[in-house]
């Protein structure tokens, strides 16, 4: 008799040993791409999975305690019984300032307790590979990456191969293509007990040449994407019964279609391929066609996967001499690069071109490699200006040709700068004959005499559109864009004047964009019902995955919170949130968009922003600081528990405005209605309206060099492409105008379609996959979980955590464009920030009637790791807070207190409180809770700073560098009694200023006692020494924001 509970778990066991995972942190998509794209070829070509594995699980990384829990034992497998390790391939971006992505955060707080604990077996069993992907514009490059190498083998876990670290400054491909050719192999190989995996590994980090950090890009370029429906399957084929053939053996119809596959950046290379493919069904539908093709596909490059050309190019032809047919059509993008739609199926070519017998040494196509069943020709497309000149159907020429196919036709080349349509309407139309021919092994049959009618009206009619067009030129009128005439006016170029040539090689590299990789529109004949509706409940599964003491809300899964209470911190009037009010009680308490709207043209009418001889008047820097402080309902349990230094973070949506903008623009552009629904990435149903509002950021200042050449190729309108082309580069015009645009005048993607009208005709599937995600916001927690008296008990249930944020509410620098119309002073109002100063209307104003009406905010904890309370009352603080940097210490203050008030003999050390503001009279915030801690002597010596109440402005450093009782008692707090330093807000400046000063402070005590004589470069040097091992040691503490 057999154990009836041994089964399941044996068979649990086999199956994690024969599973390859394959973990991923993702913030903008990349690494999620290409841990998807490995998993996804992997597990579509099982032979391509090395033993033992037979599967292949992609997951987020903090998805990994159900992978724990499978890692725990060794692995169990009667296939292999010499197999110890799991494997496990880990693909991480960086985020921030070295911080891990949200999807990865819960793992790497894992890893680091597990490792502060002194665990060195959790991963005993696990062999394992990291890619990096980072940024070397940051400070962190790849700081995420080399965390996870790191800890993974402290943890037990052994290294197969080095860390890679792509960086996306230049570029990730050459560095993420060679690492994905061997990663798997050699996990495989030390899974099996090869020792010699883990000893290469050694030896090539030992080994400077072969543990450099190179650079590169996976991914498809974004100015691939233009114009057009990049992620659509749009597979059109055209079968023809065999009644409607009379054929005169089975030799003469080919079993495989005819395959029309393109490669489009503009549009150019798809209208040639589907026109083809038109003649050719043309041809299909006459009874009389001796045709040796029974149908056609024409599809994208990259749909090799799902068409299964491989597969059927592998099989023999119907007769010997015969052969599949290909017909290609290529555009080339960037500096030489293959355009999104098809970049996949070269990458596919390349790497089988390295494959052993892949070509023959005697310049004939390889007898045995992977094309030799396949004839062959090659439309490319191109443009002479470019260094790069129809490299992508040059290089799939060479590679379809190494790879054993047989050439049908010599490569044509085809050049936009001195017109297509040369070598297009010459190879077109004759190249379905050829093709034919070549394939047939023989006589082209009567497909000649059907093809010449169609060549001949074919042409006719492009005489007739060339003679139409020469009678309808649009005259060069000077009704340029305002985009275009901004761009002249920065550059100082008159309105006749051409805008500057764009050199090529300055032109942003191709790297991967887009969160969403498929998008299926949901329509009449197509079954919703297999399309799961989303559930936002917490499920087991997930439960399972979370740590015992972690909130179960993140921003996939946030929590709906109310607004308790709000009030401004500012000397801010209350009578715009009145007027707000009172309209929405005429529109019967609606907090609809019109709401939004309502409220922001309000604001700005109690709120102006008005400039005398282009100064800020009081007026003005008043009506633009306005402080809030809100009050949100939490769970009280533990689902939700915080602590003074914690964040919250925010799902925010775009405005209002924008979000009407866009949807306009797809129903007049491309007829896709805002209720339309969609899949995305085979996900539950979602309208288009509901995508534009939450999934994809169109109203953060845009900054991404690639986007904006993407939109370069969108515009139909040839200076304003020309414009957004050198706006990408980064000569010194492109910088000229990207510090105008961008940085000056804080354009959003919004503002480029409005200013750039001719980019209104990008899709929806071109935005999904250049726009980022919409980022969560984060605010600092200003309260503390034991102040009894400012927490809100909602009832058993609820309670409540508090923030504070300065709203958003700017107006941008003045610039007179040449005819010396204003084109600046654009008022900037905060996506996030102006949303929540509308809703907290009625909290300002104590209009109950409303605020129980008031939507509700997704919010989720965001824990600090660092930036916490010092574990000892004795400890000295001194907490550097200007603006709302101050927000987090009133959270520490009272925190403190409330542990003062329980202690009994405890001894607290001194607090020392920097605050800054611009005016004590309307923006000191928590005046009198700071004024009160003070008397109550929780604060050892409160100093602030107002800037703009003396002659000269004052800010928070200043009083720590001239204030010589301060700085004795600075100095005195720091160096003898080892206290800990804060710093919080404004990461651009303050931090600097504030770093700076104590450098010069401690550096002049220390060399006082050194060497009195020192120099003042050796004072800083020795100051900056000594900060540099307070952070190291956890005593200098930022929570700053630029």
């Amino acid at each position: 008799m057999t154990s009836s509970d041994s089964s399941p778990s044996s068979s649990s066991a086999a199956a994690a040993a024969a599973t390859l995972y394959i973990l991923y942190g993702s913030a903008t998509g990349n690494a999620e791409g290409i841990s998807k794209d490995l998993a996804a070829e992997l597990n579509e070509n099982p032979a391509k999975l090395p033993s033992p594995f037979q599967k292949v699980v992609c997951k987020e990384l903090d998805l990994f305690r159900k992978c724990m829990k499978e890692w725990k034992d060794p692995p169990s497998s009667n296939q292999h019984p010499q197999q110890t390790k799991y494997g496990v391939i880990l693909v991480s971006s960086t985020t921030g300032n070295g911080d891990a992505p949200e999807n990865a955060g819960r793992f790497v707080r894992y890893i680091k307790k597990q490792v502060a604990a002194n665990d060195t077996t959790s991963f005993q069993h696990v062999a394992y590979a990291v890619l990096g992907l980072g940024d070397t514009n940051y400070d962190q490059f790849c700081a995420m990456g080399k965390l996870l190498d790191k800890k993974m083998e402290e943890l037990g876990a052994t290294r197969v191969q080095p860390l890679a670290c792509a960086d996306e400054a230049t570029g990730l491909e050459d560095v993420v293509e060679p690492w994905l050719e061997s990663v798997v192999a050699r996990v495989a190989s030390s899974c099996l007990g090869d020792s010699n995996a883990s000893e290469t590994t050694k030896a090539a980090m030992d080994n400077p040449t072969t543990n450099a950090i190179a650079t590169a890009s996976d991914d498809p370029s974004p100015q691939a994407v233009a114009g057009k429906d990049v992620t659509r399957i749009d597979i059109e084929s055209n079968q023809v019964s065999n009644s409607t053939q009379t054929p005169s053996s089975s030799a003469e119809i080919s079993n495989s279609p005819l395959y029309i596959l393109y490669g489009s950046a503009t549009g150019n290379a798809e209208q040639i391929a589907k026109d083809l493919a038109a003649t050719y069904e043309s041809i299909l539908k006459n009874p009389d066609a001796n045709v040796y093709f029974k149908s056609v596909v024409c599809a994208e490059l990259n749909h090799f996967k799902k068409l299964k050309c491989f597969e059927t190019w592998e099989q023999e032809p119907v007769s010997p001499g015969s052969k599949h047919g290909l017909i290609i059509v290529a555009s080339t993008t960037g500096n030489g690069d293959a355009p999104e739609n098809s970049e996949r199926f070269l990458r596919h070519l390349k790497k089988e071109a390295k494959r052993p017998m892949a070509s023959s040494d005697d310049g004939n196509p390889a007898p045995k490699g992977p094309l030799r069943h396949v004839a062959f020709s090659v439309l490319a497309l191109g443009d002479t200006n470019y260094d790069q000149f129809c490299n992508h159907g040059k290089m799939l020429d060479k590679k379809l040709f190494e790879l054993g196919g047989h050439c049908v036709r010599r490569l044509a080349c085809a050049d936009e700068a001195t017109g297509l349509e040369d070598v297009v309407d010459q190879w077109t139309s004759d190249i379905l004959m050829e093709m034919t021919t070549h394939c047939r092994g023989g006589s082209g049959g009567n497909l000649v005499s059907l093809l010449s009618p169609i060549n001949d009206i074919a042409k006719l009619e492009q005489e007739e559109e060339k003679k139409s067009e020469l009678l309808d030129i649009p005259s060069n009128s000077s009704l340029a864009s305002p985009g275009v005439l901004t761009a002249k006016s920065v550059l100082g170029l008159n309105e006749p004047d051409p805008i500057p040539a764009v050199d090529k090689s300055m032109l942003p590299k191709s790297v991967l964009h887009g969160h969403t990789t498929s998008i299926r529109y949901l329509g009449e004949g197509i079954s919703q019902g297999a399309i799961p509706k989303q559930d936002s409940s917490i499920d087991q599964s997930v439960q399972e995955e979370l740590d015992d003491e972690e909130s179960p809300f993140n921003f996939a899964r946030p929590f709906e919170s109310k607004i308790m209470a709000a009030r401004y911190l500012t000397a801010t009037p209350l009578d715009a949130a009145e007027k707000i009010c009172i309209e929405a009680c005429s529109a019967n308490g609606s907090f609809d968009d019109q709401y939004q709207r309502l409220a922001q043209q309000i604001t700005e009418t109690y709120f102006p922003l008005q400039l005398v001889d282009g100064i800020k008047t009081v007026e003005h820097e008043r009506n633009e600081k306005r402080v809030i402080e809100m009050t949100l309902c939490v769970p009280n349990n533990s689902s939700w528990s915080y602590q003074p230094g914690d964040s919250i973070g925010m799902v925010v949506s775009n405005s209002v405005e924008a979000v009407e903008f866009v949807l306009g623009m797809l129903k007049k552009e491309h007829g896709i209605n805002p209720s339309q629904e969609v899949s995305l990435d085979n996900g539950p149903p979602i309208v288009v309206e509901d995508i534009i509002r939450e999934k994809i950021d169109i109203c953060t200042v845009l900054k991404n060099r690639k986007v904006l050449y993407s939109l370069s190729q969108i515009a139909t309108d040839p200076l304003e492409s020309s414009v957004l082309e050198l706006m990408s580069t980064k000569t010194e015009a492109g910088n000229r105008l990207m510090d105008v645009f961008f940085h000056e005048q804080r354009y959003s993607f919004i503002d480029i379609l409005r200013n750039f009208p001719s980019c209104q005709r990008i899709s929806l599937d071109s935005m999904l996959s250049l726009l980022p995600p919409i980022a969560p916001r984060y605010y600092s927690v200003s309260s503390s979980p034991l102040d009894e008296k400012r927490t809100i008990k909602v009832n058993n249930d609820l309670t409540s955590v508090t923030v504070a944020f300065s709203v958003v509410d700017y107006l941008t620098p003045s610039r007179k464009g040449n005819n010396g119309e204003e084109v600046g002073l654009r008022r900037i109002h905060g996506v996030a920030t102006g949303k929540l100063e509308a809703l907290a209307a009625p909290f300002l104003t104590s209009m109950s009637s409303l605020s129980a009406l008031v939507p509700p905010l997704k919010i989720f904890p965001k824990p600090t790791e660092e930036f916490l309370l010092p574990t000892k009352l004795e400890t000295p603080m001194i907490l550097i807070g200007p603006g709302t940097g101050i927000s987090p210490f009133m959270g520490f203050l009272e925190h403190r207190k409330a542990l003062l008030d329980t202690s009994i003999h405890e001894h607290a050390g001194n607090v020392i409180v920097f605050c800054g503001c611009r005016r004590k009279d309307h923006d000191w915030l928590y005046k009198d809770e700071l004024e009160r801690l003070t008397d109550e002597r929780i604060i050892s010596r409160l100093l602030p700073a107002f800037s703009r109440d003396g002659p000269e402005k004052e800010y928070v450093q200043h009083v720590m560098k001239y204030d010589a009782s301060c700085i004795d008692l600075l100095l005195d707090m720091i160096i003898q009694k080892e206290g800990q330093v804060y710093i919080c807000g404004d990461g651009n400046k303050m931090a600097h200023d504030v770093q700076d000063v104590l450098s010069e402070l401690i550096g002049a005590h220390l060399m006082s006692v050194e060497r009195p004589a020192a120099s003042n470069a050796l004072i800083v040097e020795k100051g900056k020494h000594y900060l540099d091992d307070m952070k190291a040691r956890g005593r200098l503490l930022l929570d700053i924001w630029s």
